[in-house]
C-alpha cells in the first residue's frame, strides 16, 4: 500500500519522468560514443602494430587505418546485435521481402543522385577526398567503405538510435530527423554532411515504414560501392570533377529535376503501397535491453 501511494507522489513522478527523458538522450549519445571509441582504439592500435612490425612500409598508416575501419565496424555491429539494439529481422520478427527492397530502390537511387547534384551545386568542400582516394585503392579500405561501414551505420543510426526512439513512442518525424542529423554531422565533412543528412531522412523513413534496416542497408551499400568503385578506377585529378563539368550544366539541371520527380513519385507510391508501420501497430514492443 505504501509503495502504491508513494508512486503517486509528485517526487516519484518527477524522478520517473526525468529518468525517461535522460534515457532518450543518453542511449543515442552512448551508442555514438561507442562508435567513435571503437574507431579510435582500432586506429591507434593497428597503427602502432603496423609501424612496429613495418607492415606496409611507407603506406603503413593508410593500411592500418583501412584495417582499423573494418575491425571497428565489425565490433560495432557485434555490439549492436549482442545488446539487441538492432537486428536484421523486421520489427515484427520476420525478414523483409526481396520485393519490398526492390520497390524502395527507385526512391533510393533518385535521392542519391539528387542529393549529390545539390551538394555539388552548393560547392561544399570535400576535406577527406585524398583519404577516401587512398582507402579505395586498398582492399580493406574498399571493403570498409563499400560494405562494413554501410551495415554498421544503418544498424547504429536506423536500428539503434531511430529504433530506440520509435519504441519509446517518440513521434516518427522527430525520431527520423534526430537519427538523420546525427548521421550527417558525424561525417564531419562539409561535402558529406548535407548528402548524408538527406539520405538519413530517406533511409529513416524506409526503416519506419518497413520496420527493417535491410532496405536502407541495400541503398547505403549501393551508394558506397558505386562511389568507392569510381574512386578506385579513376585518376585522382578526376575526383574533383562535378556532374556539371562532366555532362554540362543544362543536362545536370534536367537530371536533377528528373531525379526529384522520380523520388517524389516513388515516395508517394511506397507511402500508399507499403503496409502500416509496425512501430504504430506494436504497442507492446520488448523494451528490455541487455545491460552494458
Amino acid at each position: 500500500m505504501f509503495i502504491f501511494v508513494y508512486s503517486l507522489t509528485p517526487n516519484y513522478i518527477i524522478m520517473h519522468f526525468n529518468k525517461e527523458k535522460f534515457q532518450l538522450a543518453w542511449v543515442p549519445f552512448k551508442l555514438v560514443c561507442y562508435f567513435f571509441l571503437y574507431q579510435l582504439l582500432c586506429t591507434y592500435g593497428f597503427q602502432l602494430l603496423f609501424h612496429a612490425l613495418n607492415i606496409g612500409g611507407s603506406h603503413a598508416t593508410i593500411y592500418a587505418s583501412a584495417v582499423a575501419l573494418v575491425v571497428s565496424g565489425l565490433l560495432m555491429i557485434a555490439h549492436l546485435l549482442f545488446f539487441r539494439y538492432a537486428s536484421f529481422k523486421s520489427e515484427d520478427g520476420s525478414f523483409t521481402s526481396f520485393k519490398t527492397i526492390l520497390l524502395c530502390l527507385p526512391l533510393v537511387i533518385a535521392s542519391l543522385l539528387a542529393s549529390n547534384i545539390i551538394g555539388e551545386l552548393l560547392e561544399l568542400p570535400n576535406i577527406y577526398e585524398d583519404l577516401f582516394y587512398s582507402l579505395s585503392r586498398n582492399v580493406f579500405g574498399f571493403l570498409s567503405i563499400a560494405l562494413i561501414a554501410p551495415i554498421a551505420e544503418e544498424m547504429l543510426f536506423r536500428g539503434g538510435i531511430e529504433g530506440f526512439l520509435l519504441r519509446r513512442k517518440i513521434k516518427p518525424i522527430i525520431a527520423i530527423l534526430v537519427s538523420a542529423i546525427i548521421f550527417g554531422v558525424i561525417h564531419a565533412n562539409p561535402a558529406q554532411i548535407f548528402f548524408a543528412t538527406i539520405l538519413g531522412i530517406i533511409f529513416g523513413w524506409m526503416y519506419y515504414r518497413t520496420g527493417s534496416i535491410l532496405p536502407s542497408i541495400v541503398g547505403h551499400v549501393l551508394n558506397n560501392t558505386v562511389s568507392v568503385s569510381v574512386m578506385a578506377t579513376s585518376p585522382i585529378e578526376d575526383m574533383s570533377k562535378t556532374t556539371a563539368e562532366t555532362i554540362g550544366l543544362t543536362a545536370t539541371w534536367l537530371l536533377l529535376i528528373a531525379c526529384i520527380a522520380i523520388a517524389i513519385l516513388s515516395f508517394l507510391y511506397l507511402n500508399k503501397k507499403l503496409p502500416a508501420s509496425p512501430f504504430n501497430e506494436n504497442e507492446n514492443v520488448n523494451m528490455n535491453l541487455n545491460q552494458e
